[in-house]
């Protein structure tokens, strides 16, 4: 697997652009991401991988307001309330581009 670098204004979506972020958000992102990325290994299963990628998520964005889990056939979802009951948003995507799958690789992933 290999790793596309961007440069940040590259990986963003646009409209997160607009949004100023303030230092103690901004360290405690770096915090977060510098945890997930001691933590992967490229030897360990995709839901471990998964695990980190919920971690990062509720430790940076999502905890306490969303429910961060699977649901169904759907492999990594965010509910968008604090209960599973509540409606999601599937972020497989985000997933798949965090670890630079390919097409090929996503389509093996989801088979």
């Amino acid at each position: 697997m290999s790793i596309k670098i961007l440069k940040p204004k590259q990986a963003l979506n646009k409209a997160y652009l607009k949004v100023k972020p303030n230092r103690t958000e901004i360290e405690g992102f770096k915090s977060n991401l510098t945890k997930l990325i001691n933590h992967s290994n490229e030897v360990e299963s995709e839901e471990f991988h998964k695990n980190l990628v919920i971690d990062f998520l509720e430790n940076t964005y999502y905890d306490p307001n969303h429910y961060i889990n699977t649901k169904g056939r759907n492999d990594l979802v965010i509910h968008n309330g604090d209960k599973a009951k509540a409606t999601v948003e599937v972020v497989d995507q985000l997933v798949y581009e965090l670890y630079g799958l390919s097409e090929e690789e996503i389509m093996i992933v989801q088979t």
